[in-house]
């Protein structure tokens, strides 16, 4: 299979079911999957060196020599919606050519299989949408209605679209500052969407918005054909978080059988990030001790 070093664009606030993965998610990206993770943080390095735990994260980012930057904040706009946004604004880095593809990603989610994350590899498409299907995806037509409509749709989900970075700046209107294109887009385009809706609604639009935006973008851009949709079950080839899951954890990591892992929730308590090690150990046996010292010395700050 072709392959081509991609940017991954990873968003995460300091709340520590994310900035405690997120350091091993970066690696894995770029060793296991051969990509290029960056890091895009909530807040500033004074924020990241309030706790322990998330100031040991942002020392295991430096220490792994993983590329990172503080993004500040949105007021008006917590941190989880800021993290999620900014992952579509990376592409306003200047220095990022205009044929460099860059792909999003989240910060509890685990890439583990090298030849899955390489598809958009000479693809014939501007946007390849990994798991497109994700979110019963019912195709442009009723998205965009949605959209318009104001009201919830089925989406394409933000994990993993990749296009060229000359896209991106299209389709967000980005010009070389991603603080300030983020903060353009949620105060244009996510408040107004926010007018008149009961908190337990705008809470929901501000968690979707990252996905029903981008799904909209595209929609609204791209033809069909430029817009390929990499379709697969999750309910078989994800190490999944959900309920009824657990055993898969517990079982020893069979690196055949997994696309990627979702990180459960509390990942800090109890020991939970103990099958993180385990994947790192099958995956990357050469950095198995650092990464199980990592989780150890974090998780004991909580």
């Amino acid at each position: 299979m072709e392959t081509e070093r991609t940017i991954v664009a990873i968003g995460s606030s300091t709340h520590w079911d994310y900035s405690l993965p997120l350091p091993l998610a970066c690696l894995l990206w770029r060793d296991v999957i051969g990509h290029e993770p960056r890091a895009l943080l909530v807040g500033g390095k004074k924020d990241w060196q309030k706790e322990s735990l998330t100031e040991i994260a942002l020392e295991t980012l430096r220490a792994w020599k993983i590329s990172y930057a503080f993004v500040g904040r949105v007021p008006g706009f917590d941190d989880g919606t800021v993290a999620q946004s900014a992952r579509q604004h990376a592409a306003a880095d200047s220095a990022i050519p205009d044929d460099q593809w860059v792909m999003m990603s989240d910060a509890d989610l685990l890439p583990l299989r090298r030849d899955h994350y390489q598809q958009h590899v000479g693809a014939p498409a501007r946007a390849v949408c990994y798991h497109g299907n994700g979110d019963c995806f019912q195709g442009p037509a009723a998205a965009l209605a949605g959209w318009d409509a104001g009201v919830p749709f089925q989406s394409i989900p933000t994990c993993h679209v990749a296009m060229r970075a000359a896209d991106w700046r299209a389709l967000y209107g980005l010009t070389g500052d991603v603080r300030a294109g983020l903060k353009k887009t949620l105060e244009e385009v996510l408040a107004p969407r926010l007018v008149g809706k009961t908190p337990s609604e705008a809470s929901d639009a501000c968690w979707h918005f990252d996905q029903y935006y981008l799904t909209e973008r595209i929609c609204r851009t791209f033809s069909p054909a430029e817009a390929v949709l990499l379709r697969r079950d999750a309910s078989v080839d994800r190490l999944d978080s959900q309920e009824g899951r657990m055993a898969d954890w517990a079982a020893p990591f069979d690196a055949s059988r997994w696309v990627d892992a979702h990180v459960r929730k509390g990942i800090y308590a109890e020991r939970r990030w103990e099958p993180l090690v385990r994947i790192a150990g099958a995956l990357l046996p050469d950095r198995a001790a650092e990464v199980g010292d990592y989780f150890e010395r974090a998780a004991s700050e909580c």
